[in-house]
């Protein structure tokens, strides 16, 4: 996830970005490659990495935090196939079994040029989404069994997913992010 903005130093530096990466994705994208020397690259498929261009300064000035939600709309199709990493801990003749119960298999990497702020908002948003996504699927820490969540933190999350919906949850995760 690219913040920085389209125009100017930053707009020149995001298309060439772009430019490189779509070379990457071409060259190694179609077939295996083997340079001289190494060995063989397998190729990636179209879909493994992709570039999502927002214009952070231009689409949230003025206080417009809400068009952040735009931005989550696109990326949450690709946080729900990569999933997260859950794994339980069972006591077994004196010592800790671990059992995975779910991997992860992917990352949203998110930059801009010279404003960590940026992308701490962005990645809080998305962290704030997948901790969601933990609560709302299972509670395996507690029973095998399934826990969903109360209906009204899901209707109030899906008005609003900038934010957990029960109070107590979006101060810790602030705070836990802050820490």
């Amino acid at each position: 996830v690219n913040l920085i903005d389209k125009h100017s130093d930053q707009g020149r530096l995001g298309r060439i970005f772009s430019a490189v990466l779509d070379a990457v994705l071409n060259l190694y994208g179609n077939e295996s490659y083997r340079s001289e020397g190494h060995p063989i690259v397998h190729s990636l498929s179209p879909n493994f990495v992709s570039h999502v261009w927002f214009d952070f300064h231009a689409e949230c000035r003025k206080g417009r935090w809400y068009r952040l939600g735009n931005l989550l709309d696109e990326i949450a199709p690709t946080l729900d196939s990569q999933g997260f990493f859950s794994a339980t801990a069972q006591p077994s003749a004196g010592k800790t079994v671990w059992s995975i119960k779910k991997t992860q298999n992917g990352v949203v990497r998110t930059n801009c040029m010279d404003c960590l702020d940026r992308t701490n908002v962005v990645q809080s948003m998305f962290g704030r989404y997948m901790l969601y996504k933990q609560f709302s699927e299972t509670n395996t820490f507690q029973s095998a069994r399934k826990r969903r969540i109360p209906l009204e933190y899901v209707i109030g999350f899906k008005k609003d997913m900038l934010k957990l919906p029960w109070k107590t949850g979006e101060v810790s995760h602030r705070l836990l992010w802050a820490d």
